[in-house]
C-alpha cells in the first residue's frame, strides 16, 4: 500500500479508537442501548476491515473477536458486566497500541473474549453485507467508460458498479483490495481508487475477463450489479435506460463525490509561513510608500494591506477545530483514574463545539490533563470522606469552554476539597519562594501562582498521578508559550477552579513598535491600556519604587531604558520635560513602561528566538521589520512580575 494510504489508514484508525471509547462509556452508562451496540459492531467491523487491508494481524484479531461478542448482545439482548467492560477498553488500548507501530500481547484479549463467546454458547461467522439493488439500472455511466465500451462495440465485455457500503469507514480501500485480488489482465477500474477523496465509495470496472458476483465479492462491505455483453449493446442498453430515466425523473442521477477536502495541519501551517512572508514584505512596500508621494502606489498598498488581511483571516478559519476534538479523550481518562483511585466521579463536558486554532488545542491538551489528574488525586475526596463532610458521594469535574469576546476560556472546575492557603505558604516559605513576612500580606491570587513554581506539590505523597509538583509548571509554561493566562480560584471545602484564556491564534498580531535608545522592540495591542506623558515632578518614590498616580490608582513604572541600556532612572528624569508612559496590563497586574517613543501600530509576524536566546526571559519572540531589522517582542507578563 501507498504511503498516502499508511496515513490515511492511521488517521482513520486514531477516529474509530476515539469514537468506540466514547461509545464504551455512553454504553456503560447505558447497558440497554441498542444504537450503541450497533455503533460498537460497526466501528468494530470497520477496524476489522481497515486493519486486514493494511496487514496489521493483531488488530484484525482483536476486532473481530470484539464484532462477535456484539453481534451476540444484538441477538440475544445481553448485557455487559464491569469485568468485561475492562477487558473491551483493554482491547482498544491495545489496538492503539498496535496501530502506532508498536508490540503489545494481544493473545490473551482474544482468549478472553473467546471465553466470552463460548459461555454465550454461540458460535457463528458474519455475514457479508449483501443488497440486491440493480446498480447499473440507477446510475449513468461516466464519460470515461462510455469511451472505452465505444472501442469494444464488436467484443464480449464485462461492466461492473461496485458500491461500498457507507458503514465503511474507509471505502477506497475497498475497492483498492478487490483490484488486487481480482489481478485482471485488462481492466478500467474508474476513478483510480488512489486518486479519490478518503470517503469516496462508487467505482466502475470494464474487463475482457468473464466474472460473476462470486468474483466481486472477495471483500465484505461490496454492493455489485454486472452485465456482460457486446459494447453497442451495453451502450444502446444503457443509451436507452437514460432516456427512461430522464423522461420519469428529469435528470440523470450523477456519480456522487465529496466536496470536503482533507489537507494536512502541516500544509496549512505551510501557507501561514508565506502570508507570513508577506506581512512582513507588506510592511517593506509600506515604509517605501510612505518615503515617496504617490497615490496610486498608497492605493496599491491598501489593497495589498487588505487582501493579505482577508487571506490569514481565510486560512485562520482552516485551522479553527472544534474543542471536542481534544475533550473528548478526557471521560475515559477520567474513568480510569477514577477507578485507580477508588473514587466516584461525575464528570462533565461544556461548549465541546467552541472553535480554537488546531495549533493551540494540540499544545493545551497536556496542561489539560494535568489539571484533570490534579482534580481527581488532589481535588476530589475518596467516598466516604465526602459523606462525612456532607457532600454527595460523587465528585463533580466539569471542562467547560466559552467564547470571550477574540479570546477562548477554557475552566477545569471540581467540587473537592479547594487549595489549602496555609499549607501553600508553609511550602513557598520552606523553598524559599517568600518570606514569613511575606506570607502575611500576600493576596490569595498571587499565593495561588505559587503553586507553579518548579516542583511545588503540598502532597506528602508521590502517586502515579501526582504529587511531584511537574503538572502545573507544565500549564503555566504552556500558557506563556502560547501568549495566554492562568488564573486560579478557590474556596477550602467547596473547590477549585483553573481557568486558562487563550488568544485567538500565535503567528500574527497587532503591536505597538516602540522606541528605546537605540532600539526598536515590538507590545502586543493586547497588553496596552492606554498611553500618557508624565512630568517628572508627577512621580512619587515609595520604598525606591516610581510610582506614578492614574485615577486614584498606584502604578509602578518600569524604565526599559534602563533594564536595555544601563541608563539610571534619574538620568532619564534629568533630560525630559515630560515621560512617554505606555501603561500595560497582564494577569491583572498594570504597570508603566517609560519609553522613548511610539513609532507606529502595525500587524506583526511572531517568530520564535534562536535556541541560545530563549532562555533570556523578558521576550516572546521576535518579529521582521520592513526594512529588514529585527525588533524584539516584550513578554509584558515577565516585566510586570518584577514589580508586582
Amino acid at each position: 500500500m501507498s504511503e498516502k494510504y499508511q496515513e490515511m489508514f492511521e488517521e482513520e484508525t486514531k477516529e474509530q479508537i476515539e469514537e468506540m471509547n466514547e461509545n464504551l462509556l455512553s454504553l456503560e452508562e447505558n447497558p440497554d442501548d441498542s444504537e450503541i451496540i450497533d455503533e460498537i459492531y460497526r466501528a468494530s467491523h470497520t477496524l476489522k476491515g481497515m486493519a486486514g487491508t493494511m496487514g496489521y494481524e493483531g488488530i484484525q484479531n482483536i476486532s473481530h473477536k470484539m464484532e462477535e461478542l456484539f453481534d451476540e448482545l444484538k441477538e440475544k439482548k445481553g448485557r455487559i458486566d464491569e469485568d468485561l467492560f475492562d477487558l473491551l477498553f483493554e482491547c482498544v488500548d491495545t489496538i492503539e497500541i498496535l496501530a502506532a507501530g508498536e508490540d503489545a500481547d494481544f493473545q490473551y484479549l482474544i482468549d478472553e473474549l473467546d471465553k466470552t463467546l463460548a459461555e454465550g454458547d454461540n458460535e457463528r461467522g458474519l455475514e457479508d453485507i449483501e443488497d440486491d439493488d440493480k446498480l447499473l439500472e440507477e446510475f449513468e455511466i461516466p464519460v470515461e467508460i462510455k469511451e472505452v465500451l465505444e472501442n469494444h462495440l464488436e467484443n464480449d465485455i464485462t461492466l461492473a458498479v461496485i458500491d461500498v457500503s457507507k458503514d465503511e469507514e474507509f471505502p477506497p480501500v475497498r475497492a483498492l483490495e478487490l483490484r488486487e485480488k481480482l489481478d485482471l489482465e485488462y481492466e478500467i477500474f474508474y476513478p483510480d481508487p488512489e486518486e479519490v477523496d478518503s470517503d469516496h465509495h462508487r467505482f466502475f470496472l470494464v474487463t475482457e475477463d468473464v466474472l460473476d458476483e462470486n468474483d466481486l465479492d472477495k471483500t465484505v462491505g461490496l454492493k455489485i450489479d454486472l452485465k456482460r455483453d457486446e459494447g453497442k449493446n451495453l451502450l444502446i442498453e444503457r443509451e436507452g435506460e437514460d432516456k427512461d430515466k430522464k423522461n420519469s425523473r428529469g435528470k440523470v442521477k450523477k456519480i456522487e463525490t465529496s466536496d470536503k477536502l482533507k489537507v494536512d495541519l502541516e500544509d496549512i501551517e505551510q501557507v501561514m509561513n508565506l502570508i507570513s512572508e508577506l506581512v512582513i514584505s507588506k510592511g517593506s512596500l509600506e515604509d517605501i510608500s510612505r518615503s515617496i508621494e504617490s497615490d496610486r502606489l498608497s492605493n496599491v498598498t491598501s489593497r495589498i494591506d487588505r487582501i493579505s488581511s482577508d487571506l490569514r483571516e481565510s486560512v485562520l478559519d482552516l485551522k479553527m477545530t472544534k474543542a471536542k476534538t481534544v475533550f473528548r479523550r478526557f471521560p475515559r481518562m477520567v474513568r480510569d483514574l477514577a477507578k485507580e483511585n477508588d473514587k466516584e466521579i461525575d464528570f462533565k463536558l461544556e461548549g465541546e463545539d467552541i472553535e480554537l486554532d488546531r495549533t493551540i488545542l494540540d499544545r493545551i491538551t497536556d496542561p489539560l490533563v494535568h489539571l484533570i489528574r490534579n482534580a481527581i488525586d488532589h481535588g476530589i475526596e475518596p467516598v466516604e470522606e465526602r459523606k462525612q463532610k456532607g457532600k454527595p458521594p460523587e465528585g463533580k469535574i466539569k471542562i467547560a469552554a466559552s467564547q470571550k469576546e477574540e479570546n477562548v476560556v477554557i475552566e477545569v472546575s471540581d467540587d473537592g476539597r479547594g487549595l489549602d492557603k496555609q499549607k501553600i505558604k508553609e511550602k513557598a516559605i520552606e523553598k524559599g519562594l517568600i518570606s514569613k513576612e511575606d506570607s502575611e500580606e500576600i493576596l490569595e491570587e498571587n499565593l495561588y501562582l505559587l503553586i507553579f513554581n518548579s516542583h511545588f506539590s503540598t502532597k506528602d505523597e508521590v502517586t502515579k498521578v501526582s504529587g511531584r509538583g511537574v503538572g502545573m509548571e507544565v500549564v503555566k509554561e504552556t500558557m506563556d508559550s502560547l501568549g495566554g493566562e492562568v488564573n486560579i480560584m478557590s474556596e477550602k471545602g467547596e473547590g477549585t477552579t483553573v481557568r486558562l484564556t487563550l488568544p485567538p491564534s500565535v503567528a500574527i498580531v497587532q503591536a505597538f513598535l516602540i522606541e528605546v535608545g537605540t532600539g526598536t522592540y515590538a507590545l502586543s495591542m493586547e497588553d496596552v491600556v492606554e498611553t500618557a506623558q508624565v512630568r517628572p515632578e508627577d512621580i512619587e518614590n515609595i520604598k525606591d519604587n516610581d510610582l506614578i498616580r492614574l485615577r486614584n490608582e498606584y502604578l509602578p513604572l518600569i524604565y526599559l531604558k534602563q533594564k536595555f541600556e544601563d541608563v539610571s532612572p534619574e538620568s532619564i528624569k534629568e533630560n525630559n520635560d515630560k515621560l512617554k508612559v505606555v501603561i500595560v496590563s497582564k494577569e491583572d497586574k498594570t504597570a508603566g513602561f517609560v519609553i522613548d517613543e511610539i513609532i507606529t501600530e502595525k500587524e506583526i509576524v511572531i517568530k520564535p528566538l534562536p535556541e541560545h536566546l530563549q532562555n533570556l526571559g523578558g521576550f516572546m519572540g521576535a518579529t521582521i521589520l520592513g526594512d529588514g531589522t529585527i525588533a524584539m517582542i516584550l513578554d509584558t507578563l515577565h516585566w510586570v512580575e518584577t514589580k508586582a
